[in-house]
């Protein structure tokens, strides 16, 4: 998959050990959902697979080199943009 005609194509990684995953604060200074618990990830760029989105923003987010193996799990398109609720999951 690479950046359609949708700007704002993100993509998030669970990253998880022992039963526990990880989840970051998002600064109440963002644009975009501030001050929510976030999985880290962020924007794909132009030209960019999902796979390769989500390994670089692990690596610039946590500093860590991430193997993404398999398919999405899910897909989730906004509602809103007023606050953290406001999602629905498209898909498994």
């Amino acid at each position: 998959m690479t950046v359609g005609e949708d700007p704002h194509q993100v993509v998030a990684g669970l990253l998880r050990r022992d039963g526990r995953g990880l989840l970051l604060h998002r600064a109440p200074t963002r644009r975009w959902y501030p001050d929510c618990w976030d999985l880290p990830g962020g924007h794909v760029e132009h030209g960019e697979t999902a796979h390769a989105a989500l390994q670089r923003e692990l690596l610039e987010e946590l500093g860590i080199t991430a193997v993404i193996a398999g398919a999405p799990f899910a897909q989730v398109r906004a509602t809103t943009v007023a606050g953290c609720m406001g999602h629905r999951s498209v898909g498994r």
